[in-house]
């Protein structure tokens, strides 16, 4: 068993990441969501995993059963852990996290607590890119980067926190969703 990370099953064919992200959130922070993508046979059932940051969490999502997404029921349970034989997706989310640098408080010098914030969809905007991060500490200043010329969304912007407690937080270890995307966070050595 791995004791921070759920399995979800019987998943309506429609559910994205995005949807167990959103779902599962009020149980506690999550590092990471994951759909996998396979043909489905005529009697199969989708699932989807969520790893939380503490076991607690999952301890939560147990104790709150039953759970329906979008008005259907799902099964939770603890998952297993990973084995050799398990799929290549599994492999390279372990390989990923294990190549990924530290981002430990500590690590962060507390005289820059800005993030860089990719893969924001073009109608996000700076109030709700700091409306969503106000959750991890007080945001200074949130900016979504436009071109110049044209005035679009380059697609990612920075967010400034007014001290390190949103490192504190977890902001830089946690998996997040805006407009249905999934967000890439990371520490910013530049300034906003």
């Amino acid at each position: 068993m791995d004791p921070s990370k759920i399995c979800i099953k019987r998943l309506p064919e429609a559910t994205k990441e995005c949807d167990l992200h959103a779902y599962f959130f009020k149980f506690g922070l999550i590092a990471e969501v994951y759909v996998p993508r396979k043909k489905m046979g005529p009697t199969s059932f989708r699932c989807g995993f969520v790893i939380f940051l503490e076991t607690d969490s999952v301890r939560k999502v147990l104790e709150a059963q039953p759970h329906q997404l979008d008005g259907n029921h799902v099964v939770t349970c603890v998952a297993r852990k990973k084995h050799s034989n398990d799929s290549e997706r599994d492999d390279d989310l372990s390989q990923s996290e294990d190549d990924r640098p530290s981002h430990n408080a500590s690590d962060i010098a507390s005289n820059q607590p800005t993030i860089f914030v990719g893969h924001l969809k073009q109608e996000v905007t700076n109030f709700e890119l700091k409306a969503y991060f106000c959750q991890f500490g007080r945001v200074s200043k949130a900016k979504v980067v436009h071109n110049w010329a044209t005035g679009e969304s380059r697609g990612y912007g920075f967010v400034t926190f007014a001290d390190s407690k949103a490192f504190k937080r977890s902001v830089l270890e946690v998996c997040h969703f805006l407009h249905g995307s999934r967000l890439s966070v990371q520490h910013s050595i530049n300034r906003i």
